[in-house]
């Protein structure tokens, strides 16, 4: 212990000889003392630099950890971003096959509205032909009246010169008996030729109206077998 003392004496620039009055348990004292002194201060630069590292580490691990949340969240905002780039792009390809199908159905229309312009003409032609063949039925119904007029005007200029010649011989009466027939036949021919015009006229023009029908009815199923959405 005293050479204990001593070293710790001759470290601290201290000598014994400034210290003869004191007795050796006292020394003793002042070395325990420095001692003890040395070791605290070394306990707590030890305890000092374990707290500075662990602060170190708190804070390495905190701004690593913030680090880490910031890479995360970069990620997550260039995911947003190039959905929502991929969003825009499918919008563009939207927009674009809708503005497509938009003048697909704006041609669709102009050639239904000039089918249905053709279809609209053809309807007023057979309307126009309609009254020609309502004028035509009337004028060979006027002429057929005309005709009976003049069977019944013969007919009465027979009788009468049949009751004004009642006196005549056997042979004029034979002679008007076979013209009453002649006069008959050539009002019935006249008959039978109209009756025969008539539905020749009737005929050609219900060809005609069967004829446009039938056109119609080809167009329409040429759009549907075409474009079935547009019926749908």
């Amino acid at each position: 212990l005293n050479k204990e003392c001593q070293q710790f004496l001759l470290k601290k620039n201290l000598k014994l000889n400034s210290y003869s009055n004191l007795e050796l348990n006292h020394l003793a004292l002042i070395t325990i003392y420095f001692l003890s002194n040395q070791h605290l201060c070394d306990n707590a630069k030890e305890l000092y630099n374990e707290t500075v590292v662990r602060a170190l580490k708190q804070e390495y691990n905190l701004l690593n950890s913030e680090r880490n949340d910031s890479i995360e969240k970069m990620n997550s905002l260039q995911a947003q971003l190039q959905h929502m780039d991929d969003e825009r792009c499918n919008s563009r390809e939207l927009i674009k096959n809708l503005n497509n199908n938009n003048e697909k159905l704006n041609s669709e229309l102009k050639r239904i509205e000039s089918y249905y312009e053709q279809l609209e003409k053809e309807y007023n032609r057979i309307g126009r032909e309609n009254e020609l063949l309502r004028d035509s039925k009337t004028e060979i119904y006027q002429e057929s009246l005309q005709e009976e007029n003049k069977k019944d005007s013969i007919n009465d200029q027979s009788i009468s010169t049949s009751a004004d010649n009642s006196t005549h011989s056997d042979i004029d009466c034979q002679q008007l008996s076979l013209e009453e027939p002649n006069i008959f036949n050539i009002h019935i021919d006249r008959e039978t030729l109209t009756d025969n015009q008539h539905p020749d006229k009737l005929l050609q023009i219900n060809n005609k109206l069967k004829h446009a029908l039938q056109t119609i009815k080809e167009k329409i199923h040429q759009i549907i077998v075409e474009q079935p959405d547009l019926f749908r």
